[in-house]
Formats: structure tokens, C-alpha cells, sequence
């Protein structure tokens, strides 16, 4: 891991919300390398099993709702109404997901 770091602002205020490390183009490759494999076991998994994660993680954003809303709000400056929406909205689009991607996402052409 890269020694240097960065600090994340909120520009609302300039206050520092986090530190980070800063990675080389090498870890980046490792970071693309290792999602590739997970994206291959996505690809994998029944759709039945990945409604199942995708509802667990709707879940979890759900009752932590605050805290994610929280976070953008520092992360961003925009008012905690509105990152609240937008937690709220992505809950929405992976229910959404978890519901209809058997049927969108099907072998099946569509005229």
C-alpha cells in the first residue's frame, strides 16, 4: 500500500471528513484485477441468488440510512434532505433490481 495520502473535504465547509491512501497505477491494476474476479462470480449466481443479495443490501442501506445520508452530506455539501433522497432513491432502484432483473434481463428478445 502507497504511503502517500489525500484528504476528502467537505466543501461546504473545508472541514476533513477522511484520509486516504493514495495508490499507485499498480494497485489500481490489483483494485481492476480483483473486481474482474468478483464480477465473474456475480455473472455466476442465479438471478434468484442475487435478488436475495441485492434485497440483503437494500436492507442494510435501509437502517443505515442516516448514516449513508451523512456521509454524502459531508462528502458533497448538499443539504442532508437530499442526500437522504438519494439513499432513499437508490434503495428503490436495487429493490427495483432485485425484482424485475429476471425478467429484463432474460434470453428472451424483445420486439
Amino acid at each position: 500500500m502507497s504511503m502517500k495520502t489525500f484528504e476528502s473535504l467537505n466543501p461546504a465547509t473545508g472541514d476533513v471528513i477522511g484520509v486516504f491512501p493514495q495508490t499507485s497505477a499498480k494497485e489500481v491494476d490489483e483494485a481492476v484485477a480483483k473486481a474482474n474476479v468478483a464480477s465473474e462470480h456475480w455473472a455466476s449466481l442465479s438471478f434468484r441468488k442475487r435478488g436475495i443479495i441485492l434485497r440483503d443490501w437494500a436492507s442494510i442501506l435501509t437502517r443505515e440510512i442516516e448514516s449513508s445520508a451523512d456521509l454524502i452530506h459531508r462528502e458533497t455539501g448538499k443539504p442532508i434532505s437530499d442526500a437522504r433522497l438519494e439513499v432513499s432513491i437508490a434503495i428503490e432502484h436495487i429493490g427495483w433490481a432485485a425484482k424485475y432483473a429476471p425478467k429484463v434481463l432474460s434470453d428472451q428478445s424483445r420486439p
